[in-house]
């Protein structure tokens, strides 16, 4: 019996002296559970070690002949040394944790609700070197996080929280609240920022400052000890969803003009001969028809034009509150318009011209192998020496010449007609102005091949 109880005790003593060698290898660097903050994570990894040696001496003491001997007494000694040294290690990082965290919370608590980080690399910019290219977040420290599930958990394990940490545990929901409606309006701010473009972000500075004012309040004068946060997120949320509105509507009245621009640039003005037609048309209605087409597709175009000024008085009522068409602080969205115009009309004659020069050019073979269909009618009369063409190659050169002018002048005439649009022009578009002379070279526009081809007569041979 005392051989086995020696064999007990034995193998006690090599467990608290592992536990002892496991507590100095590791009491710096100690191992945490999962999700449990580092100060009680560390006091907890302890106790474990404490609790797994005291189970057994616990059983021990109740058989008191059993620690009596000379090794018990040696094995009892060892366990209060250890016992010792680990409430040492809780009690000190206990103590060096209250002495601060009173400080630490109010410091964190002081800290303004909102910080604003670069949108390249991340780093903090002070509010003094703010310019509103940073992205804006809910500054909540970590460490107020921490700092708060720390309390919770010691408060857990019996220790005397000091009762600033635990005033600040006990608001915890409130605080978690106050995030994530800061954190919800901050979204909704960055959202509609992200869907300006350029132009509407010059178009609405005015309104993005404003907004910026109304946001400014979370870096400087708002706390987590302040009362309004909850008043100043409702306001900030009701100057967001206004400006959202007035974002929505610009964009939905740009969105409009966009469409006209773009039937602008795709508009037809050559028409194409019809497949169903069987009869090759003459010379004067093909021209007849040419123009026909180039009319209606311009007076359509025009009617389509004359949308955009009322759509661009309702861009200047919304954010100026005037309706002149030639407020100054809309000089550059009515520049950017102009200029899309501009490369919309210049995309429409260079279509044209590209699809005359297919016209006049050789016809290629249909898919039988037969000569393509031919775009109008000649006629043909020998009266020797000669071949007479009717009608005269020289009358022919002429229509078509007047056909091709007729579409690099179409912009010109555009132009003209939708002269009564209230619109300030800029410097940088002058080159509008070189469209409506009535020399100017078809070299102006860029992309476009200018159709060199021109009918010659037939060689007539000679008869002896």
């Amino acid at each position: 019996m005392e051989r086995k109880t020696a064999d007990i005790l034995l193998q006690y003593e090599k467990e608290v002296q592992h536990v002892r060698t496991l507590f100095e290898e590791q009491q710096d660097r100690p191992p945490l559970c999962k999700n449990q903050p580092p100060l009680a994570g560390a006091i907890g990894w302890s106790h474990s070690l404490f609790v797994r040696i005291r189970r057994s001496i616990a059983k021990f003491q109740s058989m008191e002949e059993l620690l009596q001997s000379e090794q018990g007494k040696e094995v009892s000694k060892t366990f209060v040394s250890v016992s010792k040294a680990i409430r040492h290690y809780e009690q000190g990082k206990f103590e060096e944790w209250r002495e601060t965290v009173n400080a630490k919370a109010m410091s964190l608590l002081k800290q303004p609700i909102f910080k604003a980080v670069s949108s390249t690399d991340g780093v903090e910019v002070p509010p003094e070197r703010r310019d509103g290219t940073e992205t804006t977040l809910v500054n909540f420290d970590s460490e107020l996080t921490t700092l708060i599930r720390e309390s919770k958990y010691l408060d857990r394990m019996g220790f005397a929280v000091p009762e600033t940490a635990l005033n600040v545990t006990l608001q915890e929901d409130k605080y978690h609240g106050y995030v994530e409606a800061l954190k919800a309006m901050l979204a909704a701010h960055a959202q509609i920022s992200e869907s300006l473009s350029s132009v509407e972000v010059q178009l609405l500075q005015p309104r993005i400052a404003e907004l910026r004012t109304c946001l400014d309040k979370g870096f400087t004068l708002l706390n987590w000890n302040s009362l309004s946060i909850p008043e100043f997120t409702m306001s900030c949320t009701r100057a967001i969803n206004k400006f959202n509105g007035l974002v929505k509507q610009i964009q939905k009245n740009a969105s409009i003009i966009k469409d006209i621009v773009v039937k602008i640039s795709t508009a037809e003005l050559v028409s194409k001969p019809s497949a169903a037609n069987s009869d090759v048309p003459e010379l004067s209605e093909l021209y007849e028809e040419s123009e026909r087409v180039r009319t209606t597709t311009l007076e359509g175009l025009v009617r389509q034009y004359h949308q955009i000024g009322p759509l661009l008085i309702k861009q200047e009522e919304m954010v100026v509150s005037s309706n002149t068409g030639r407020s100054p602080q809309l000089r550059k969205y009515y520049a950017h318009w102009e200029a899309q115009i501009f490369g919309a009309l210049q995309a429409m004659v260079s279509k044209a011209l590209t699809q005359c020069l297919q016209l006049l050019s050789p016809k290629a073979t249909d898919s039988k192998g037969g000569a393509g269909r031919p775009l109008f009618r000649v006629g043909a009369i020998l009266s020797a020496p000669e071949v007479l063409v009717s009608p005269p190659l020289a009358e022919v050169n002429k229509f078509l010449s007047r056909m091709v002018k007729a579409l690099v002048s179409a912009a010109a005439t555009a132009l003209a007609m939708l002269h009564p649009l209230a619109m300030p022009r800029t410097p940088p578009y002058a080159p509008l102005d070189t469209l409506t002379h009535p020399h100017t070279p078809l070299t102006t526009l860029t992309h476009i091949h200018t159709p060199s081809h021109t009918l010659t007569p037939p060689h007539t041979p000679s008869h002896t």
